[in-house]
């Protein structure tokens, strides 16, 4: 009987305090526990350009290609890479030959995104200014390059077939001969001026890389290479005498110690940024787009009552029919804006593995972003909504679209005594 008594008193205590007065939602029950309700909040969501990221990240494969779109608008990769000294090289090497055979470009496959049967254009520029593979560079940093190209190139990429280099059958790769007067420089200055291949960065003052640049025919897809591949290499084929038959090479290594930068570009139809009702919402690897979702009723929470809140779920589906034949996604990341838009890390996501979620299940994305709302609440931070963000932004050529009108954000919370 106390028990039963004490409880009543609780609910009469609980029932005489003022809900929060929230514009389109319902206020319900969310426990048996007295004083924890359940409620869904409007939201705004509208699509933003992403920023510019760290395009020079190692380990990150190798993007180039381009996409078109029909309706978000063109997406662009280019690729900036210096090559290094592979084995030990010296004057006696090419036993005073100064005209190679040819000189080949090789780089491991690793995917494609988009229409493998696109005919793609390389065009290949040697680089004029210095990279450093201790620096970071961004998606939108630009190199000089010099005005004579070192090669061009079109083809349709092949992903499954070996191919055979000389007697030898390797992986599928991408292989550009590349001018001959590059081949040429190299042996008549490996003669003339030895020191210049003694160290890297000796070698580096007289090479600084390599440009490649694409364009296609066509819808387009984007190629990532593999940045670890024993493939990728600048390799110079010569014959020690002019009569011989047997076939020599030097390459010069690209690793996951050269010095690289994915350059991104993109040209959106403004459709894209819809500001109004958008009812398809972007999210776009390769530092593309990202959509933004904002809480404006979210503060009226704590108009009347401290509140403690016990979870905070978004829920998102994916748009229909958008998942094939570019696939979406399979996760999806959550930032905060600060006050000039740059993505910021919430509290979250320093929870154990799995708390915030973001996975792909049942055409829909969920992600619980409870310690970052109670932040905001509490005053902690600005009441600026969030970032949706392609996981992978700068490691994959994805993109997803979102169903702008089927967005849920649901809140279980507990008012607090005043």
């Amino acid at each position: 009987m106390i028990r039963y008594f004490l409880l009543l008193i609780s609910i009469g205590i609980i029932s005489s305090c003022e809900k929060p007065d929230l514009t389109g939602s319902d206020v319900l029950p969310g426990s048996d526990q007295p004083g924890v309700f359940t409620d869904t909040i409007g939201t705004k969501a509208r699509t933003v350009a992403e920023d510019s990221l760290v395009g020079s990240v190692k380990a990150y494969p190798l993007f180039l290609g381009s996409m078109n779109d029909a309706e978000i608008g063109t997406s662009s990769a280019s690729l900036y890479i210096q090559p290094r000294l592979g084995s030990s090289l010296n004057d006696s090497s090419f036993h005073g030959i100064t005209t190679p055979d040819s000189i080949v470009l090789s780089l491991g496959y690793r995917s494609i995104y988009g229409d493998s049967t696109t005919l793609h254009h390389i065009s290949v520029y040697e680089i004029s200014d210095s990279l450093s593979a201790d620096s970071i560079y961004y998606t939108t940093r630009d190199f000089g390059l010099k005005t004579t190209g070192l090669g061009y190139f079109s083809f349709v990429p092949n992903l499954h077939d070996s191919i055979m280099v000389g007697s030898t059958k390797q992986a599928p790769q991408l292989r550009l001969r590349l001018n001959d007067e590059l081949g040429n420089r190299f042996m008549q200055e490996l003669v003339n001026n030895a020191t210049t291949f003694s160290s890297n960065a000796d070698f580096f003052k007289f090479f600084n890389g390599i440009y490649l640049k694409d364009s296609v025919d066509g819808n387009g897809g984007v190629i990532t290479f593999d940045d670890a591949s024993s493939l990728n290499a600048i390799t110079l084929y010569y014959k020690k005498i002019p009569t011989d038959t047997i076939n020599y090479s030097y390459s010069f290594v690209i690793n996951s110690n050269s010095a690289r930068n994915n350059r991104f570009q993109h040209q959106y139809n403004m459709a894209v940024f819809d500001t109004v009702s958008p009812t398809t919402l972007y999210v776009q690897s390769m530092a593309g787009l990202k959509t933004k979702i904002e809480f404006p009723n979210l503060m009226n929470l704590v108009d009347s009552h401290a509140v403690s809140i016990n979870k905070a779920e978004l829920v998102i589906k994916l748009k229909s029919g958008t998942s094939s034949p570019l696939a979406n996604h399979s996760s999806l990341l959550v930032y905060a804006p600060d006050s000039l838009g740059r993505n910021t890390l919430i509290a979250d996501v320093f929870e154990p593995a799995g708390f915030v979620g973001g996975g792909f299940s049942n055409n829909e994305y969920k992600l619980n972003i409870s310690r970052y709302i109670q932040e905001v609440i509490n005053g902690k931070f600005k009441n600026y909504g969030i970032y949706l963000v392609a996981i992978g932004s700068v490691s994959n050529a994805q993109r997803t679209f979102l169903d702008g009108t089927g967005i849920k954000f649901n809140l279980t919370y507990t008012l607090q005594n005043n």
